[in-house]
């Protein structure tokens, strides 16, 4: 079941890992634009 919902992702043409990354460059780029904006 794993293996075939991997794969259904993967067809999507996203996987988990690019999913999470690009989450947390979201996050961090917030962060950054958060502390620039009261610096």
């Amino acid at each position: 079941m794993i293996q075939v919902m991997h794969q259904h992702i993967i067809v999507k043409g996203i996987s988990l890992d690019d999913l999470g990354k690009s989450l947390e460059a979201i996050e961090n780029l917030n962060l950054a634009i958060k502390y620039n904006h009261f610096a």
